[in-house]
Formats: structure tokens, sequence, C-alpha cells
């Protein structure tokens, strides 16, 4: 139970004596401001990302999403479908819905005319986008699933329920605040248009730091809403009259919310901390609910779940309208660290040099600063330095010097990161590996034909390996699966799972702010910077000035060419739509380290593209001979080999072309990266790995503790020697690394990287289940199950399961089949086998008491 009393924890934010300060950010300077009051630092990263820290803990903030939070569960609530049917399945009202794709929309027009009226809304969208309400015939339908659509490939639509719209902010999970939502509108006062009290409305909005932008838009949609209620925008409503210019809620939308905490019935906060807890690992959320009356049980009235908003937004609590604010981002933040309240106070005065050019800029930064923070001071600018002096809480000062610094591109010690290690997130129940390498090799080189060449693989390794373990598998999607073991269940979304946090995903992701995160904890990183895409003269100064050879990639995601020796290389590597990374070259071989617990778990070396001539046959055969080879490996040949345009340019440079006839033995490389999905191969070193690397491993784990395993990308000339001695550095680090690359290597021992990243979950939380023991199962199909490769296919499966036994065809046309091993492996394959192939037709599965006495099988396994 979770008491009102709990609800006042969040004293009322007052944000008007911070003017035009606050309106300039007011999602990071809202939570520079309240952090400074609590003894907590908070530091800009980039323009959406800060940086809160305390005593060498520290937590990364994406707008209004905490790092903190599982990456898992950031994926589920984002999927609003998965999320409803979560909160259904544990017994609490969902509205029925229905999901379809642009490829089935045929289908909308069968829904049941007693559906209506329904809301039609976005697989996955933000801020009300495409989401239409009061849909009440077939016509209306099909315009509002164009306009979802428009959102996002997937479309839902679900009953429409009817009452207020509310949102409850859960905190570490308690409810900190409740706001009730409404729609964009106007209220008639007998003397204004519509387009009048529009104006003035959107007056007063830009008063709020907040909504200054958000105002509300007279457009098509706007002037459709009107026409339906009878008005037009130079109509005069009569007074107290509500007249609707959005049917969404949402503040973006020109929406409008208000403080109602004080009143919630307790009820409804119980029922809002259920369903933050049905999602594994948030540490907040915003739970959208419908309800008749916030005031009154929930018991007593019609209520539902709408929706579940990871990055739903603090600073709409803590600025909301009519002077209604609930502080949310004390809430948060002293819910992440210990609040000091210290009075200490630090003087300091700084000199520094600076560009004259940039004056103006220094100047706004320190007084924005000073004033959010609370700190006095003064500066005083003379030819090329200037001279700061600050006076205020240690913290707070602290940090203003921190950012200053980072301004001027002077070398800074980050705060939180300074003794290499971070305890949020905690490492309860971890166990330690012995030895460098522990993944033990399989036989799934010599079994490869069991496994499709999909881009799906690293979840049938983790599903595998997990049923081979007695634990329980269930799917919710093509991306989310279950494992379950005893009472616990842990998500996966793709290959990582529940302890995957988002704050990791995210630096993780950005090449940058990853390089930061690890040069300040001494990992050797390639020296680089990052420019936006419209700063290639900048970028190619920078290349010179560090030295050519250099890498060129994207700040985020895939596109690396390295090892641009002159300008038109580099010219053509540059990537004009996204912001660029450019760093010096590191020579040596490319290595992906697999790391579980801190460890480093199997190696791999990563080739580019190459091909080796014979004197008979052209390049071009060559890699077609290739890929042939490649499709017998479920990894490589999930990814065509194919002579790209780079490639042409990289034969021509060397005087070749794809037609040439490469004389024998004579290697050529095709490509300067060694990407998977550009041709190239990874071949397993596990056994070479100098034990010294599992120190820099433990480093980089510093950097990234929310995760259990993710992979390092490593540059060095030779990883069976100590890195010391040697030029290296760690270019990448991946925390939804490749797992299939370690067990279908292109040579070398296959390792089980699956099987130890289970084991491990399996120490931490999960334990095997009682199902665990032997089972044997006979069973008969009956149906179209003959000539249609179902005997092979279930042989395949029971093979991969560890499952033995035998198939045969009877008679009658019915398939008979044998099942030995553990029981939730043998669950899952009776499964499979009710499903069958495409080809075939499965009427019936009939579970059998006893052997049906055949002899001898067509297929056995």
């Amino acid at each position: 139970m979770i008491h009102t009393s709990r609800l006042k924890k969040s004293d009322h934010y007052d944000y008007r004596r911070l003017g035009k300060i606050i309106s300039q950010d007011p999602v990071h300077a809202t939570f520079s401001n309240v952090a400074a009051q609590l003894g907590v630092s908070c530091l800009k990263l980039s323009k959406s990302v800060s940086i809160l820290s305390q005593d060498n803990e520290f937590v990364i903030y994406r707008l209004n999403e905490p790092g903190i939070n599982s990456i898992v569960s950031a994926k589920l609530c984002r999927d609003k479908k998965i999320a409803s049917d979560i909160v259904r399945r544990a017994g609490l009202n969902a509205p029925e819905s229905y999901s379809f794709s642009m490829s089935s929309k045929e289908y909308v027009s069968k829904i049941p005319p007693d559906f209506f009226p329904c809301v039609v809304k976005p697989h996955s969208s933000y801020g009300g986008k495409g989401i239409s309400l009061d849909i009440d015939d077939y016509e209306k339908l099909a315009v509002a699933f164009d306009r979802a659509a428009l959102e996002s490939e997937t479309v839902i639509i679900e009953r429409q329920l009817t009452g207020d719209d509310y949102r409850l902010y859960v905190v570490d999970g308690s409810v900190v605040a409740v706001s009730q939502r409404f729609e964009a509108h106007v209220v008639g006062d007998g003397r204004h248009t519509v387009l009048e009290l529009v104006n003035e409305k959107n007056r007063k909005r830009r008063k709020n730091p907040r909504l200054r932008k958000l105002l509300i838009k007279i457009d098509d949609r706007a002037v459709d809403i009107l026409k339906g209620q009878g008005f037009a925008l130079d109509d005069i409503p009569e007074k107290g009259k509500v007249v609707k210019l959005r049917d969404v809620r949402n503040v973006s939308s020109g929406g409008e919310n208000l403080d109602v905490t004080d009143f919630v019935h307790p009820l409804f906060c119980d029922i809002a901390a259920k369903i933050n807890s049905l999602f594994p690992g948030l540490y907040s959320s915003g739970i959208d609910l419908i309800a008749e009356d916030i005031k009154r049980s929930p018991e007593d009235q019609d209520w539902g779940f709408i929706e579940i908003n990871v990055n739903g937004s603090i600073v709409h609590h803590n600025l909301g309208n009519y002077d209604s604010s609930r502080n949310v981002a004390k809430s948060a933040i002293s819910g992440l660290f210990y609040p000091s309240y210290m009075n200490d106070k630090k003087s300091v005065v700084l000199d520094f040099k600076y560009d004259k050019a940039d004056q103006a800029e220094i100047e706004e930064l320190l007084r924005r600063e000073a004033a959010l923070r609370e700190v006095a001071g003064e500066v005083d600018f003379s030819d090329g330095e200037f001279k700061v002096s600050l006076s205020g809480r240690k913290k707070a000062v602290d940090d203003i010097t921190t950012t200053l610094q980072w301004f001027l591109k002077k070398d800074v010690e980050l705060p939180f990161l300074n003794n290499g290690t971070k305890s949020l997130g905690g490492s309860r129940g971890f166990y330690s590996y012995s030895g460098t390498c522990v993944a033990q090799p399989v036989s799934y080189g010599e079994r490869r034909s069991l496994f499709s060449r999909s881009g799906s693989l690293h979840q049938q390794l983790i599903v595998d390996a997990a049923l081979a373990r007695g634990l329980r598998v269930s799917r919710d999607s093509s991306r989310f699966i279950r494992v379950e073991g005893g009472e616990e269940t842990v998500w996966f979304y793709n290959s990582m799972p529940e302890m995957t946090t988002y704050g990791d995903r995210y630096i993780s992701n950005s090449k940058h702010l990853t390089k930061v995160f690890l040069s300040s904890l001494g990992v050797n990183v390639p020296q680089g910077e990052i420019f936006g895409k419209e700063k290639v003269e900048d970028a190619w100064r920078f290349a010179r000035k560090i030295g050519l050879p250099v890498v060129v990639k994207r700040s985020g995601g895939k596109g690396v060419t390295a090892n641009i020796k002159d300008e038109d290389g580099f010219r053509s590597a540059w990537h004009h739509d996204v912001s660029n990374v450019v760093e010096r070259h590191v020579d040596g071989g490319d290595y992906r380290l697999f790391v579980v617990n801190g460890r480093i778990v199997c190696a791999a070396k990563r080739v580019p593209a190459y091909v080796i001539g014979d004197g008979t046959i052209s390049i071009k055969e060559l890699v077609r001979q290739k890929n042939r080879k490649r499709r017998s490996n479920p990894y490589l040949g999930a990814k065509a080999f194919v002579i790209t345009r780079k490639m042409e340019m990289s034969l021509k440079s060397q005087g070749l072309t794809p037609d040439a006839v490469l004389d024998e033995g004579r290697e050529i490389q095709l490509a300067s990266v060694a990407n998977i999905a550009g041709g190239g191969e990874s071949h397993d070193i596990t056994e070479n790995v100098h034990p010294s690397w599992n120190d820099i491993v433990k480093n980089v784990q510093g950097a990234f503790s929310g995760c259990i395993h993710f992979g390092v990308d490593l540059l060095v000339k030779d990883i069976s020697l100590p890195p010391e001695g040697q030029v290296w550095a760690i270019s990448e680090v991946n925390t939804n690394p490749d797992i299939a690359m370690h067990h279908f290597p292109a040579s070398g021992e296959p390792r089980d990287a699956a099987g130890v990243l289970i084991d491990h979950i399996m120490q931490r939380c999960l334990m095997p289940s009682v199902k665990r023991r032997k089972r044997v199962v006979f069973a008969k199909a009956s149906g179209d199950v003959q000539g249609v490769g179902y005997r092979k296919y279930l042989a395949k499966i029971a093979s991969r399961y560890n499952v033995s036994g035998g198939i045969v065809n009877l008679d009658d046309g019915s398939v008979y089949f044998e099942f030995r091993g553990h029981g939730n492996a043998i669950d899952y394959l009776l499964s499979c086998a009710r499903i069958g192939t495409r080809r075939s037709n499965v009427d019936n599965v009939e579970l059998l008491e006893n052997s049906v006495g055949v002899n001898e099988f067509d297929i056995s396994f």
C-alpha cells in the first residue's frame, strides 16, 4: 500500500524567479537548479544528455529518461501493444485492441461494429502524434488508420474508454505526482472569436518556460475539429462554452495539465506502482490512466490503462499550468542519490585564456549557470585572458568550473568517473570466472545446418542455451523473449537482457560519448573529435593536425572508413547526413572481445573482405565462390558478400578491376574495415588472448557497469602479448554484441557465448525449473504431415535442444515420434510440432501413454 503521505515528498516548485534563463533549456535547467539544492552535480554533455553525479556515483539522463532504466523495459514500454498485453495479463484493466500492419490494412474493415467508438494510434510514437479519438464508423477508421500509419508501420486500434485523462508519475516504486490532462481548447466569453481566444491563450503559454514553444496550432486538423463542433475560427462562442481544438490531450499538441496529486485516491497510486513493477528495472515512468474521477476508489467506477511512458516529461509537472506545479525533479534526484543538503561554501578565482570571438558566449554561459545554481560571481576580460571569481555551494561552484573547462576544450577530469567505478545498479549476486576465457567449444561448427541464416540467429542461440539448461522460454514478439526459472523471469530484447541499462546503451551507441567515458577512466582510445555534418573543412584541418592516416565514421551507427591517407579519400568517406567522428588510425589487428561479468569469455579476430587468386578465374568469380562457401555458415551466410562501389574504387587504386585475374596465391584486400556484413570474416583466437587484457576490460566495465555483457572492439598488433609495450586502443563498446560470431567462426573453435551468458544469469537470479529432470514423450501428429518436410523439421529442432529420440511415418498418414530430454525443451518442441512447417497442415498432436512399439525409425536424433 502506498500512502498519500508519500505523495507529499514532492513540494511545489516556483520557476518564475528564473525567468528567461530556464526557458532556454527547460529540462536541463530544471535538473541543474534542483540538483544544486540537493548537493548533486549536474553537467550537460550534449543537447539532450545530462549527467547527475555525487560521490563517484553517476546517472545519465537523456531528456527525462534516467539511464538506470532497463533498456528492455524502455523497448517494452514503447511497444504500446505489448505493454497493454502485459498489463492485461496481470489482471488489470486494459482496453481490448487489434494490431495491423500496412500490408493487412484490408482486414481493418472486419472489426466488429460493436467495437466503436475506438482509438487509432501508431504502434510506437510520442507526443500524441498520429492518434485519433472518437472513431465511430468505418469511413473515419480508414482515414485515422492512414494518419497513424505515417508515424509507424504498425497501427493499433483500441476500444475507447470514457472518462478523464490522468498521468501518474512513479519514482522508485511510489507515485510522486498526478496531473489531469486536457486537450487544447478555449473557453468562450461571448465577446471574442475562437482565433482571438487562441491568440490570448498562446500569449499566456509563452510566459511558461515549458510551454513557450508548445503553442496551440491552427492547422487543418484544428479546423476539422472545430467544424465537427459547428464552429469556425471567426465565430464567437457563448460565455462558458468549451471549444476543443485537438482530440488528444498531449501538452506538445497544445494541451494542458493540472496538478491533482493531493486529491488522488490511494488505490490509484497502488495500481500505478504495480503497473510500473510489471516492467523490469524501471526506476521511473509516467502511467496514463482513464478514470471517471481520480478522487474516488477505482473499485467504484470504470477505469483503464492507456500507456506507460519511460520518457514522461518531468518538467510538465515541475512547470505546470495555472501555477500548479509539483517538484518531481526533486523526487527523482533524491531517489537516485543520498540527498546531501550541505552548506559547505567554496570561493575560487580562475584564470583562463580565450578567443575574443567567444566572449559573449562565455558571459552568457556564466550568467546562466550562476543563476541556475545560485552562485555569485564576477568576470573580468582582458587581452586573450579572463578572470572569473565564483562563490557558493561547493558542488555548484565545481559544476560551473567543469562546464567552463568543457566549453574551453581544456582537459577535464569528470568528477563522476574519477575512480573507475560506479555502484548504481550494484553487483549483487555476481560471481567471478577463473582464468582468462571460459566459453567452452561446442558442436555448433558441425551442426550449422540446424540453424537458419537470419538476423534472429543471436536470439535463437539464447533460446537454445536456456532450454538446454532446463529453463522456460516464451516469446512476446520477434524481438522480445522471456526466460523463466523458478519464480523469476528475465526479459531479453534481441540479445540484451533486462540488466542492460538504457544509459549504457545510449553511451555505447554514441562513439563520441564512449570515448569521453573510457578516456576518463584511463582507457586508451583513438585521438579524435566529433564534427557536425557541415563541418567537413574543420574536420579535414583536424585530420592533418593529428596526422594521417585517419578514420571517419558516423557518430552513431554503422558507416566506418579506416586508413584514410589523402584528402580525396577523406571527402569520399564523409557522411553528409549526420555528424562524423574523425580519429587517428591505429595500426593493428581488429579484435572483438566478448565480455561477461567483467571477464573475457571469448575472442575473435575480424578481417576485412579479401580474396586469394588461383591464376585462372576473375576477382568477381572468386567473390561468388566465397559467397557460396559463406552460405554454409549461419552467421556469415546471412550477410552476403557483394562487390560494392567502394570495393571497385579500392581495386582501381591497385590497378585492378572486378574482371581481373589474380596470380595464384596473391591476396588482395577489398575493404578497409573488418565489417562482417561487407564480406569480412571472424576467426576464433580465444586461446591466444593474454591474461593482462582482463585488467583493461575491468576498466571498461567501470563505464558500463549496468551491463552484465558487452563486446569490446580492440585495435592492437598482437593480442597474445600484454598491453604494455604495444600501441593499442579501444575503438568501440557494443552493449548488444554479436553472439553468433563466436558460435560460428570462419575458422577456429566455436564457442558457447550464449551458454556462458545464460549460466551467469542463472547464477544471478534464475533457478532451473523442476522440469529440468528428463522426460519421455510419445506422440502422434495427424493431418497433412507426410512428404512435406515435417519429420526433418522436428529432427532439426530436437537436435538443437539436446532432445533425443526418433520420428517415423505411419501407414495411416500420421507421424509418430518419441522425445527424451529436459521438460521445458520438450514442451517447446511439442509447440513447434503443433505449428509444423509452411507446407504441412497439422490437425492434431496426440500425446500417447506408451510407445507404439516401432522398432526402426526413419529419422533418429
